[in-house]
């Protein structure tokens, strides 16, 4: 569900994953792993992905995104 989330903030936002990624100092291959829930982000990567993507962590990480 987190990565369902982040990938409908980052598509929201018009950003490819490298962007994304760039962004928050990690691979693009990490933000595949997390967008399809392969992998989970730790909380500084979280947070870095909340920052990049303009959204308070506690939204980030919410049951769901509200339009």
């Amino acid at each position: 569900m987190l990565g369902f989330r982040i990938k409908e903030l980052r598509e929201r936002r018009g950003w490819k994953r490298s962007q994304l990624a760039k962004a928050c100092g990690v691979a693009p291959s990490t933000i595949h792993r997390i967008e399809s829930d392969k992998a989970r982000p730790t909380v500084d990567t979280a947070l870095k992905i909340a920052a990049a993507l303009g959204v308070p962590f506690h939204d980030l990480i919410q049951a769901r995104i509200t339009p």
